[in-house]
């Protein structure tokens, strides 16, 4: 399954998610390189598993809180201090406070935690079992790692995520015909693209037989 090269559609949220589930994310042509990089190597850089999570600190404002939880759609977030997590903050945590309110104040303390070495059966296993809906995962030296969802853990047990050589997940990028497309190519290749999709509407134009 490929997500189509389209800018509101196809960005480092969707490559991410997409390779997880064994599919594969086309970044926009029109993106500028420094943003492309940025956004390959993030996607690069994210486990294979877990979420990256939205991470607040406790000093941060329900405000501020409430502008980020709606980027995932189970509306959580990380609080970290130190870089280890602390709490988990909901949008019923933000209900009928002061948006002034630190997040600290109202987060839940209260979360089961897993181990980065835990499998999606185990994790699945230790959310259902404890009836938590997601939890933070943390490496040995209790920093945080990632974050899974009782769906996520499920889904993990059903879809191989599209990893490359080096076990990274996989994402593609469109070039445009018009301009000097080799040089592009072997730019976004040297960030560690997966693959690369011609983005034109008229593939019989001599420019497209130029390009390929």
């Amino acid at each position: 399954l490929v997500v189509a090269n389209m800018t509101a559609v196809s960005g480092r949220r969707m490559a991410e998610t997409m390779a997880r589930r064994g599919g594969l994310a086309v970044l926009p042509q029109d993106i500028p390189l420094d943003v492309v990089a940025d956004v390959v190597e993030s996607v690069k850089d994210s486990h294979p598993m877990f979420e990256t999570p939205i991470t607040l600190s406790p000093n941060d404002t329900v405000s501020d809180a409430l502008a980020l939880l709606p980027k995932r759609s189970h509306r959580a977030a990380v609080v970290v201090d130190d870089e280890r997590p602390v709490g988990i903050l909901t949008e019923a945590d933000c209900q009928g406070v002061d948006r002034f309110t630190q997040v600290g104040d109202v987060m839940t303390t209260g979360m089961l935690t897993l181990a980065d070495e835990v499998t999606p059966r185990d994790a699945f296993d230790q959310l259902a079992g404890s009836r938590h809906r997601l939890a933070p995962v943390v490496a040995a030296d209790g920093r945080l790692a990632g974050l899974l969802t009782r769906t996520g853990a499920l889904r993990s047990t059903i879809y191989d995520p599209a990893l490359d050589d080096h076990g990274r997940l996989r994402i593609a990028v469109a070039l445009g015909v018009n301009k000097d497309v080799a040089e592009r190519a072997r730019k976004v290749l040297d960030m560690g693209v997966d693959c690369l999709v011609l983005d034109t509407a008229h593939g019989h134009q001599e420019r497209m037989i130029a390009a390929l």
